[in-house]
């Protein structure tokens, strides 16, 4: 094996590790030891260098690389489920800001999205966190789905500017703007220019957004993945919009 193959071959296992996230981690730290056996550690630490930018001489031992750097690489390899994270939300026609989803057809407000922790009872939860995820027999994340939030659609949504001098505001079909504190979706496209006297108040353009009564679904059961209750908690949000 040359050279550049076995920093190929570091590189990939250290990414595939990360990659499974923090249920990999007694297995990197396995994998650490297994190069400073084989003496590769000089070649881990080119690894690093080159494809991390993390110069290994940080470290003052081999416990605190052990320690510290899975952290460090995690942070630098997006993980597989925000790669499947990614795919869902394309398949599902959404976005999000943060917390707030969006319909990536329309780009209107359709709800909020947020992951919630079961506080989990153990005598080792203050030991260690992984080995209290270990140890549980319940479900450790599980979602809600909040639609009709007021102050959601305040912070989602944005105002119709009166005051906005630099050009033109092409407002499109389904835009959505807050106005004298109502909100109003947009029913005919067309261009708005500092003065124009159009308002979103009885105009042919625009009408008032339906809201739909505030509710909350939280989607839960250990039997479904994290990504499977995010395809729940987004069809959830899509059909109340």
């Amino acid at each position: 094996m040359t050279y550049r193959q076995q920093i190929e071959k570091i590189f990939k296992k250290l990414e595939l590790l990360a990659q499974r996230g923090d249920d990999a981690y007694m297995d990197f730290r396995e994998y650490i030891d297994e190069i400073v056996t084989d003496r590769l550690y000089n070649t881990l630490g080119d690894v690093l260098l080159t494809k991390y930018n993390i110069p290994i001489e940080k470290y003052k031992s081999i416990d605190d690389l052990k320690k510290e750097l899975f952290k460090e690489v995690r942070f630098q390899t997006k993980s597989k489920f925000l790669k499947s994270l990614d795919r869902l939300y394309t398949s599902k026609n959404v976005y999000s800001n943060g917390y707030h989803f969006y319909d990536s057809m329309t780009n209107k407000y359709i709800g909020d999205i947020n992951e919630r922790e079961n506080p989990i009872k153990s005598p080792y939860a203050y030991q260690d966190e992984k080995l209290k995820e270990k140890l549980s027999t319940t479900e450790i994340y599980y979602l809600e789905s909040t639609i009709g939030n007021l102050s959601s659609y305040n912070e989602s949504i944005p105002p119709y500017d009166l005051d906005y001098v630099d050009g033109t505001i092409a407002y499109k079909v389904d835009s959505q703007v807050k106005y004298n504190g109502d909100f109003y979706d947009c029913i005919q496209s067309y261009n708005w220019k500092y003065g124009d006297p159009i308002t979103p108040t009885y105009s042919e353009y625009w009408t008032l957004t339906s809201i739909p009564t505030y509710s909350v679904v939280s989607i839960t059961g250990p039997d479904k993945t994290l990504l499977d209750k995010y395809s729940i908690a987004i069809d959830v949000l899509k059909a109340a919009s």
